[in-house]
């Protein structure tokens, strides 16, 4: 039942469909009664000797049931005397397009 149930879960998303919604308790539900953008972001690393990029991925809701999202990655390029990027360069950007989705 748990193969049977997980497909049918996932077709479900792709027509459209709402599997779960965001319930906290002791958060106040109204705060999803007007839009809201719930965003998460991450940079992760190859090895520090390497001279690859780090990699930014950012996350967010784009319905107001917070159960549909969207997401963006981008390479993130180190200047020269750096192995990495420890923060988002773009994060500008990527959050003015996740903004045009979400409505």
């Amino acid at each position: 039942i748990n193969t049977t149930d997980n497909i049918l879960k996932k077709l479900n998303v792709k027509v459209g469909g709402i599997n779960f919604g965001v319930y906290v308790e002791g958060l106040p539900q109204q705060i999803f009664k007007d839009p809201v953008m719930v965003v998460g972001a991450d940079v992760t690393h190859y090895t520090r000797n390497d001279r690859k990029p780090s990699i930014a991925a950012v996350v967010a809701t784009c319905d107001p049931s917070g159960a549909k999202y969207v997401q963006r990655v981008k390479p993130l390029y180190p200047e020269k005397d750096k192995l990495s990027v420890e923060h988002i360069t773009c994060m500008k950007d990527v959050m003015i397009d996740l903004l045009k989705e979400f409505g």
